[in-house]
């Protein structure tokens, strides 16, 4: 239902349900991993209790989110703040393969050759370190054969619906697993007795390895490129002294201690749970680490050979083991993640070494071959007397299946941070969501500019296109904006009608066009509405064009043509693809659900009456023009999965089923679940029995809000029998048992409305066209009188409290100037609440100071307020916890009053500071206020 009211958080629309805790400079993006397994398949999720119990699949983490830059040629990670180049075709001959790999030396230099071409719009590139490169790690991938010869049925550890990729140039005498991407990171040991190496991640098997990256055989890989959060893979660790360690960089705390004895993966999730059951260390929710989640501990400065301790920070206690070749070392550790090979089947599971990666070369000498800090994977299960060994897969890898666990579990929000051991009293203002500031969203027609407003008319922010709409527009959980647009009356030569579009554009908070869809031809045309479904789809309506000859042979009544031809609707649900695209996954069309008593030739003739279901298609509103059924808007009811549009020329509003496949909905499935507001169209009633006249925006109200679950529509009231006036009506539907019930002969009900708004009189409030209304979670309703531009938001009573008129105009094809406007759609801003005192003048002579920032969190820029009760010098600045400033705002004398100072969230040289919390400080006279401020992602 897209007119939900939604309280968004302080931070200016930030994304809704967003697992990431946008205060985490180095948050781990989940594995991706679905599918749960036991020792050697998959298998149903486990409950609590049961054996396999509490492995990756069953716990969400930052679930992967990309958005492809509009020239295709960077991706943005969602989670991470960081932006990648898509693609490793280094020489753009639009094949990946050997010639795109490059040694280390070469790859450390490239990023600068990036920069001078600006590539991208950017001039910041540079290579990535282990830790930013694994955060592509996508564990839906297979592990080949490394001998293999085909890729068929083979699946990427990346997500190559954003990322381009390449196996193994295997017309150059590569292997298919030959896939491995350099990262900044040196190995401190070194590997195959002697040899320097750098660690890459292999996305063709997914592992971590230590290359050769000199010497006589030195390794070329392919590689990727990032920018933007350099703190992404710092940690940023506290000792609690508590036996628990806390990394505030990720938001997750760990056992100081591991398991101090190898087991089998079985036993070591069953050693986890044992653990919940003692309360270990006071917490009960602890878990085996999935594979991200362990590496992100991982410091790669250290190494038994160069540090002589395992490759994690000293924080931590590590068991001392002896391996294999009979050294001092530190364990394999298990992950909760399997890695899953290329017959579907998972009998190892992913284990990151924090002492050497052994191996077996030259001639059976267990060395290390790929390094501390590799991640690489066990067999599950095994008879210990057959473990360890070793002689694994090409590079003879040491398999101990005995490994060793470390716990985790998600750090409590009230955890104090590392670098702030402040009493917190008096922090409020960091979390305060304070009262509502409406905010009030419009795209007018004629215009390219879509306004957010506030209550007092004031723009909270714009985005500019390069068309108007057409003519729908909506601000998305994310922040971003999805419109519709107005390229079809310019563009096409058939569909010339109000609310011809073509296009659906979305754009970011900052006005950047990040996606479009185009349908748009002499047989469719997209127009007036969308819908944005849960799963991210978009409903659109569209029509499609029907031939004089066609329109017969459908049982039309030739002399209802005076067009001679006809525009039946269709809707279409579109999944998005890329920056520009998207697929048809489901369509539903009119053109399937008709029937006529006028040709008995035709198959779909019946009797109207007896057919609520269907369509007729001779029935004309005044005139048989080609947009004959002019649907205007279209929403969506998750409960229900059942899709409701409004019709102007039908005066109805109609619901179908979209829990159906496409086939499905062309035939009886897809019939008309429920129509209400002119029973004439079906037969069932005179002029007398009509309700809708003309109609726009039909909608369910949103569950949670007054009247919730009934329908609201806009009554445009042309054509009443008892003159021309608008109003905004509310009934329930009669559903029972998930059934539309209607009697036999009679109309769908109901007879009466729940509540209705018009006028006094009632000819004050009449707009013939476009307009809509909103339920809003105060039991106000937000009415856009669309053809005179104007929006206002009235009680239940009916009373005005609240109203706009927009100022934006333009010239209409009938020559006359006009600021109609489709509708307008209400959201929520959360504020801080008021400080006491704050708006008081002291006129006593004494100094008093307030200043706080709105809004805080905040994404791309905030506002401080600070007031003075008698002129004093100022100096407002931010600093970083660690007490490092980082900008002054203000720094003069000031006169008593109240003012304000922007802040964009950056540096004193322009650079954009990384998310997290910052302190800020106003000195005034003698007096200081300080408090926190949030950037978040």
């Amino acid at each position: 239902m897209k007119h939900v009211s939604i309280f968004l958080t302080a931070c200016l629309f930030s994304l809704i349900g967003f697992s990431q805790d946008g205060n985490k400079s180095y948050p781990i993006v989940d594995t991706g991993q679905e599918l749960f397994f036991d020792n050697s398949k998959t298998i149903n999720e486990p409950s609590k209790g049961e054996a396999f119990f509490g492995q990756d699949a069953g716990f969400d983490g930052n679930l992967p989110s990309y958005n492809i830059s509009s020239d295709g040629l960077t991706i943005y990670d969602n989670v991470t703040g960081l932006t990648w180049t898509k693609s490793p075709d280094l020489n753009h001959d639009g094949e990946i393969n050997s010639e795109d790999k490059m040694y280390y030396s070469d790859f450390l230099s490239y990023a600068d050759v990036l920069n001078e071409q600006n590539f991208g719009g950017f001039n910041d590139w540079r290579a990535p370190t282990i830790k930013e490169l694994y955060s592509l790690m996508d564990f839906r991938g297979t592990d080949p054969i490394p001998t293999g010869s085909s890729t068929n049925g083979l699946i990427p550890y990346i997500d190559t619906g954003y990322f381009d990729f390449g196996y193994g140039d295997m017309d150059a005498g590569e292997r298919i697993i030959d896939a491995q991407f350099w990262s900044v990171n040196k190995y401190t040991g070194t590997v195959f007795n002697g040899v320097e190496a750098v660690f890459g991640l292999n996305l063709a098997d997914g592992r971590i390895k230590g290359y050769p990256s000199s010497g006589s055989r030195p390794k070329t890989n392919y590689v990727y490129f990032v920018r933007g959060n350099t703190d992404y893979g710092v940690n940023d660790f506290k000792d609690n002294e508590d036996g628990t360690i806390t990394d505030f960089a990720t938001g997750l705390m760990w056992s100081q201690e591991d398991s101090k004895n190898g087991m089998d993966w079985e036993d070591a999730l069953a050693w986890v749970e044992q653990k919940n059951a003692q309360e270990y260390l006071g917490f009960s929710d602890w878990r085996l680490p999935n594979a991200k989640e362990l590496q992100s501990i991982v410091d790669y400065s250290r190494s038994p050979d160069y540090t002589n301790s395992p490759a994690i920070d000293p924080v931590f206690n590590c068991t001392g083991i002896t391996n294999e070749a009979g050294d001092s070392d530190y364990p394999f550790y298990w992950t909760g993640t399997t890695h899953k090979r290329f017959d579907g089947s998972g009998y190892a599971a992913v284990y990151v070494a924090f002492g050497r990666g052994l191996g077996s070369m030259d001639w059976w000498n267990v060395i290390d071959v790929h390094g501390a800090g590799c991640q690489r994977s066990d067999p599950k299960e095994g008879n210990e007397n057959d473990y360890p060994s070793w002689g694994h897969g090409p590079q003879g890898d040491v398999q101990r299946v005995f490994n060793f666990v470390r716990l985790v579990r998600n750090a409590d929000e009230n955890t104090t941070d590392n670098n702030d051991n402040e009493d917190n009293e008096g922090d409020d203002n960091e979390n305060n969501t304070g009262e509502s500031l409406s905010a009030t969203l419009f795209a007018p027609i004629g215009q390219t500019t879509t306004y957010l407003i506030d209550e007092n008319g004031n723009n909270i922010n714009t985005w500019e296109s390069s068309q108007g709409p057409a003519l729908s527009a909506y601000l998305l959980n994310d922040s971003t904006l999805l419109r519709t647009t107005c390229e079809g009356r310019n563009s096409n030569s058939v569909f010339k009608a109000g609310g011809a579009g073509g296009k659906v554009e979305q754009y970011d908070w900052d006005g950047n066009l990040i996606w479009e869809f185009t349908y748009n031809s002499n047989n469719y045309l997209l127009h007036h509405d969308i819908e944005k479904l849960p799963n991210g789809n978009i409903l659109m309506i569209a029509w499609e064009y029907k031939s004089r000859s066609e329109a017969i042979a459908a049982g039309r009544n030739p002399n209802l043509l005076s067009e001679g031809e006809l525009w039946p609707d269709k809707i279409i649900e579109v999944e998005p693809t890329g920056s520009s695209g998207g697929n048809i996954v489901w369509e539903w069309k009119v053109w399937d659900h008709l029937i006529q008593d006028y040709d008995n030739s035709k198959s779909n003739y019946g009797v109207v009456s007896q057919h609520p279901e269907k369509i007729n298609i001779n029935f004309v509103d005044n005139q048989a023009v080609a947009d004959w059924i002019h649907l205007n808007a279209i929403d969506y009811n998750e409960e229900l999965d059942q899709i409701m549009v409004t019709s102007r020329n039908f005066s109805e509003i109609w619901i179908i089923n979209h829990n159906t496949t496409s086939a499905e909905a062309s035939g009886n499935a897809g019939d008309l679940l429920y129509r209400w507001g002119n029973p004439q169209t079906y037969g069932r009633g005179t002029g007398s029995d009509q309700k809708l006249f003309g109609c726009h925006d039909g909608q369910w109200i949103t569950k949670g809000l007054p009247g919730e679950n009934d329908i609201l529509v806009f009554n445009n009231g042309r054509g009443r029998n008892d003159g021309n006036y608008s109003s905004v009506d509310q009934f329930t539907p009669p559903l029972n048992n998930s059934i539309y019930t209607i009697g036999n002969n009679a109309a769908f009900g109901p007879e009466s409305l729940i509540w209705t708004y018009t006028s006094t009189p009632t000819t004050e409030f009449f707009a013939d066209h476009i307009s809509g209304a909103q339920r809003l979670p105060d039991g106000n309703t937000l009415v856009c009188s669309g053809t005179n531009g104007a929006f206002f938001e009235i009680t239940s009573e009916g009373e005005v409290v609240w109203q706009y008129e927009s100022p934006y105009t333009f010239t209409n094809p009938q020559g006359h100037e006009t600021n109609e406007v489709f509708r307008a759609v209400r959201y929520y801003l959360s504020v801080p609440e008021e400080t006491e005192g704050e708006n008081e003048i002291d006129e006593t002579g004494k100094l008093f100071v307030t200043c706080d920032c709105y809004p805080n969190p905040f994404i791309h820029s905030t506002v401080f307020r600070y007031s003075l009760t008698i002129g004093a010098d100022v100096e407002l600045s931010i600093y970083t916890m660690q007490g490092r400033k980082v900008t002054t705002l203000v720094s003069q004398f000031e006169r008593a009053g109240y003012h304000q100072a922007p802040w964009n969230g950056t540096f004193r040289n322009g650079l954009r500071l990384r998310p997290g919390i910052y302190v800020y400080q106003m000195i005034a006279g003698s007096e200081m206020v300080t408090g926190k401020v949030v950037i978040q992602r």
